[in-house]
């Protein structure tokens, strides 16, 4: 069962988090905020370093884990105002779109769960057929994003 970990709760999340990249397959999404569309370079263990140092400094963070074991989707979240924030890091297992799909439904329904003011989240990418309870899907093609707003309450 997928189970979502604040990782700040706990300084060894870190860690084990930086093992799961080193020596597991997983899709970098989303980095800095943009849409990730190049290779992410041959110095993997600084890209790593980098990963991990911005999901510390993020505002909402989350890693996946099932059975205590980390693995993907792991994602980060920032703020720009009390009920708007923007996805700046995801991790998937695999770049299928199937996954991605259900990653982002996963990941959309937990920080809009866990951050009950907050109104609109700001995805830096354009996927097609999300699911997601009480939530509306504006799709930005200038800007390359999706925009998501909670509806009802």
């Amino acid at each position: 069962m997928y189970i979502p970990l604040d990782p700040k709760k706990t300084n060894e999340s870190w860690e084990k988090l930086k093992k799961s990249l080193i020596s597991n397959k997983f899709t970098y999404t989303i980095c800095k905020g943009e849409n990730l569309i190049s290779d992410l370079g041959n110095d993997m263990q600084q890209c790593i370093k980098g990963i991990i140092n911005r999901m510390k400094q993020a505002d909402y963070v989350r890693l996946g884990s099932n059975r205590m074991i980390l693995m993907p989707v792991h994602f980060a979240v920032n703020f720009i105002s009390y009920n708007k924030a923007k996805l700046v890091e995801l991790i998937n297992l695999d770049d299928s779109e199937n996954t991605l799909k259900n990653d982002l439904t996963l990941v959309i329904q937990f920080i809009f769960f866990e951050n009950k003011s907050l109104k609109e989240l700001v995805i830096p990418l354009i996927v097609n057929d999300i699911e997601a309870i009480n939530i509306e899907i504006e799709k930005d093609e200038k800007h390359h994003q999706m925009i998501i707003r909670r509806v009802g309450k």
